[in-house]
């Protein structure tokens, strides 16, 4: 079996043990020279012990049961209860080569393999069982025939004339040693026991006792069949052969000159771009990518799976619970998730904070859980997994949740807000007021953990490291935690910017885009009260210039409106930085700060840049605390032109052939993508227009066409074609236009009180104009798209809207985006159901408490607030609602993300374009329902 097909567990397993194995081997031959070593007794006895644990964990039986027997026998030598001579010597020799076979048979199939050595395990038995000499064990009418009965019971087997023992050289034929244990030549079973030191090969003897044949039903015999008596072949490339251990310090030095290799390649890249020799130019582009390859290869040694950290907690959890009288559950996912070790080593404190809150103060006691109808045993899960070049960890609990109106009454009494302030504050604000240095909800402090103390310092030490977290929590049904954590801190990709005289790398996680104010478009600064705001699509940022944060010289006579702008998020803050120019994307390598400057809140690090000068790395979440960038900041910009509603939305804008003064547009979320094609490599199919796109043939609609605007012919269009390309069923779709023009954000409702044909959803008014909005599901089922199918028969729609309001089903549609929203609930009423409308998962979940009769829930899965897998949760853990069927409607749909909306409580998981798979996923569960 290949490395990758076993797991993680096992192939350190195999890679310790083989360790174990070696160092096992030396020392019993050194022991034959040094029986008195106690030093090497104890070592011996470690590495058997270590094996059998790991063979115990992964219930590797035979080899739990042949080295615990081993160890017995080390224990009483140890104690001076048994001697250790050759007899013993040969015995364990034996054993080292059985264990070898063990491990060489898991590493190659993933199973333990079947040879059997039952007649090694009885003799280390007859060891432990009697304190005889080694003639006494070893001879057939000794001690060992005394102990028949002791010898059976531990084999299994009610009697001992069952049993056929064979002299150890049949155990030549089942293993083949290892070069590196290679035993001497072990004492044969006969009538006299041959000295360790004479090579000599007495006959195989058998002992029986009464007329049972020797292959008698369900004899133990240490020959095995014919077909499982060869061993396991080693492979050439084990995983002993393949895996090194190296001592950390080392990996780091390792690091480091890496890093420095890194520094000299910038500056020999920077030197190469001003010469101009060709070789030079070769030779730096292959230093660029040998040293690339090497920095790459080098991290990956510093990652380490996360579970390494997380199965520490299974101990905390069930200690704690224990001390306080509490049920947990502790579930934990993704172990395998790797992080680099600094990081590893850092998130313990934090990770530990909040699993220690959870316990004491997130989940109740049985008595007040069974008061509200849970059930006694709480749950803990924690969730470890990749998403945007970060390592995520969700912590959560299913507990009381956060009361959002205590954390407002706390923190006004203490000072900390007026009330005035309290009232004002969103839920995602009033949650981060748990954050505040010292502050917390929990009635009493407990020496655990009280909820809110320290989580201050929770929230710095995750912001050190570059990460951020996130809380989410409904009150009587639980909360969660998410961090976000960079793979790396030693080398990073960073976007160099300069201002005034000097330079500063800004990390590229928290680079949204670049931009420059420009006058005369849509991206202009506005100063609104005093406070400068930058315009982009619509929407308006606060932005800051990096000169005044850091007090160095502004430059003269600058345009207000021709500035260059980084945007940034700082933990999902959005703001605008300026500044004097901006120059490239470069790796760099992370430096500590000098103590000096440690208390600089706008500094993270320093790195060397090409031109060997020093350069700091901006803190982005530093700049935006000293500019007081909190979310409130944006209520002033709200109330004015409400920019930053929940119903924000972008939009495709486009024209079409034959309407020169029409604006049409679709969601921009349906776009997969925007193309151009050559009108000359258009094929026709009777009447439909196909083009050969990514390795299959696809459809072409003429929007024009199909709106009934066809005055241009096919010949009359232009020789470059325009078009949308949108993934539906599996497949893609093309619309072709006369010209794509922008992308816009609105706010806007849908008004489809004016729509004057079909294919057309309403209208927008977008950019100070009237835009209409593309159905572009009603005008694929016009055409033979998707073929009969596609189009739905009204028998059923029909009895549905004949039905009296009260006996329609109810159906809960959770999404954020108000065109998905109008296009669900249209699609879902033609149905002739109920519909009731919730903006995101959070605002749906405080509906369900209140109207819990519903009879489908369809959820949107990317939202604020709380998310569509963290609603279907919520559901499913809900005694009132957890039987509700849900359909999830997404554009996400990895094979990965429809097993998570399974194990989230999902019945469907549909593409959200594929109108006919709703409804009919619709009509089937509320047929069950029914």
């Amino acid at each position: 079996m290949g490395q990758e097909k076993l797991s993680p567990i096992v192939q350190e397993f195999i890679l310790e043990s083989s360790e174990n194995v070696q160092i096992i081997s030396t020392r019993l031959t050194s022991l034959e020279k040094d029986p008195e070593n106690k030093d090497m007794i104890n070592e011996l006895y470690r590495a058997v012990h270590t094996i059998k644990g790991g063979a115990g964990f992964l219930k590797l039986k035979n080899l739990e049961k042949l080295t615990h027997n081993l160890e017995n026998v080390l224990d009483l030598i140890r104690a001076d209860k048994l001697p250790l001579n050759g007899s013993f010597i040969d015995l364990a020799l034996e054993s080292v080569d059985a264990i070898q076979f063990f491990v060489n048979g898991v590493e190659q199939t993933g199973e333990e393999p079947e040879g059997k050595f039952d007649d090694l395990v009885k003799r280390l038995l007859a060891m432990i069982e009697s304190d005889v000499t080694q003639n006494e064990m070893m001879s057939p009418d000794s001690h060992l025939l005394d102990t028949t009965q002791e010898l059976a019971k531990a084999l299994g087997e009610s009697k001992i004339s069952d049993v056929n023992i064979e002299a150890p050289e049949v155990l030549k034929q089942v293993v083949e040693p290892a070069p590196a244990a290679a035993p001497a030549p072990a004492p044969k079973a006969s009538e006299n026991v041959v000295p360790i030191q004479q090579e000599t090969k007495p006959k195989a003897a058998v002992i029986h006792q009464g007329n049972i044949p020797t292959e008698a039903p369900g004899a133990i015999s240490a020959k095995p069949e014919p077909k499982k008596a060869q061993a396991p072949q080693k492979q050439e490339n084990s995983i002993t052969d393949s895996v090194v251990r190296v001592n950390v310090s080392l990996l780091d030095k390792i690091m480091n000159v890496v890093g420095e290799l890194v520094l000299t390649r910038n500056q020999i890249l920077q030197f190469a771009s001003s010469d101009d020799s060709s070789e030079l130019q070769r030779l730096s582009n292959q230093l660029n990518t040998i040293t690339t390859e090497l920095q790459e290869d080098v991290m990956t040694t510093r990652m380490q799976p996360i579970g390494t950290v997380l199965t520490r907690f299974e101990r905390i959890v069930r200690d704690m619970a224990r001390d306080i009288g509490k049920n947990i559950d502790l579930k934990i996912e993704g172990k395998s998730t790797e992080l680099d070790k600094t990081l590893l080593e850092a998130i313990k404190d934090p990770l530990t904070h909040m699993i220690r809150n959870s316990v004491d103060h997130g989940i109740e006691m049985p008595d007040v859980r069974a008061a509200a109808s849970k059930p006694e045993l709480g749950t803990l899960s924690i969730n470890a997994y990749h998403e945007g070049g970060q390592v995520t960890i969700e912590i959560a609990d299913d507990g009381g949740g956060i009361s959002k109106e205590k954390l407002k009454e706390k923190a006004v009494s203490k000072g900390l807000i007026t009330p005035e302030k309290a009232a004002s504050l969103s839920e995602k604000e009033t949650l981060n007021l748990i954050f505040l240095p010292g502050f917390s909800t929990a009635q009493k402090v407990t020496n655990i953990s009280g909820r809110g103390v320290g989580m201050d310092v929770v929230r710095n030490n995750i912001e050190k490291i570059g990460g951020k977290i996130e809380i989410t929590s409904l009150e009587g049904v639980g909360t969660t935690f998410k961090l976000k954590i960079p793979l790396t801190l030693a080398i990073i990709p960073a976007l160099i910017v300069h201002s005034g005289a000097s330079s500063f790398a800004i990390p590229q996680i928290n680079l949204l885009e670049l931009v420059r104010a420009d006058s005369s478009g849509e991206s202009q600064i506005e100063v609104i009260n005093g406070a400068e705001f930058f315009r982009l699509r619509g929407d308006l940022i606060p932005i800051i210039s990096l000169n005044r944060v850091l007090n160095l010289p502004e430059k003269e006579d600058v345009d207000l409106q021709s500035q260059n702008i980084v945007v940034l998020n700082s933990d999902g803050r959005v703001y605008g930085l300026v500044v004097d120019e901006i120059s490239d994307t470069v790796e760099i390598v992370v430096k500590p700060l000098a103590k000096q400057l440690k208390n600089l809140q706008y500094y993270a690090g320093a790195t060397i840049m090409g031109d060997g000068l020093v350069s700091l790395i901006l803190d982005v979440n530093g700049i935006a605390n000293f500019i007081h960038l909190n979310l409130d900041s944006r209520r002033e910009e709200d109330s004015l032109e409400q920019q930053f509603s929940k119903d924000n939305q972008e939009m495709l804008l486009f024209k079409v052939y034959d309407r020169p003064n029409d604006l049409y547009t679709v969601p921009l979320v349906l776009v997969n993508r925007l193309e151009e094609f050559d009108k000359e490599k258009v094929e026709f199919t009777g009447d439909q227009a196909v083009i050969h796109y990514r390795g299959s043939a696809m459809p072409l609609y003429f929007i024009h066409k199909e709106l009934g605007y066809a005055k241009s012919g096919f010949d009359e269009l232009p020789s470059v074609l325009p078009v949308f390309v949108l993934a539906l069923r599996g497949t893609y779709v093309g619309f072709v236009v006369e010209s794509i023009l922008d992308v816009a954000n609105t706010i806007e409702e849908i008004n489809d009180n004016v729509s004057d044909r079909p294919g057309v959803l309403g209208t927008l008014f977008i950019r100070d104009k009237t835009a209409s909005v593309i159905d572009v599901f009603k005008m694929l089922e016009n055409t033979n798209f998707g073929g009969p199918d596609f189009k739905r028969t009204m028998e059923f729609e029909q009895q549905q809207s004949q039905k009296k309001p009260e006996e329609k089903r109810r159906i809960l549609i959770a999404e954020d985006s108000p065109m998905f929203r109008k296009m669900a609930v249209k699609l879902i009423q033609e149905l002739g159901y109920q519909t009731f409308e919730a903006v995101d998962g959070q605002d749906a979940a405080d509906f369900l408490a209140k109207n819990p009769e519903m009879d489908l829930i369809v959820s949107d899965i990317e939202m604020p607030h709380m998310n569509g897998w963290e609603l279907a949760k919520h559901v499913r853990n809900s005694d009132k609602i957890k039987n509700i069927p849900m359909i999830a409607l997404t554009t996400r749909y990895s094979k990965d993300d429809i097993e998570k909306g399974r194990q989230a409580g999902f019945n469907y998981y549909l593409e959200k374009f594929n109108k006919e798979d709703i409804q009919e996923a619709i009509s089937k569960v509320v047929k069950m329902v029914a």
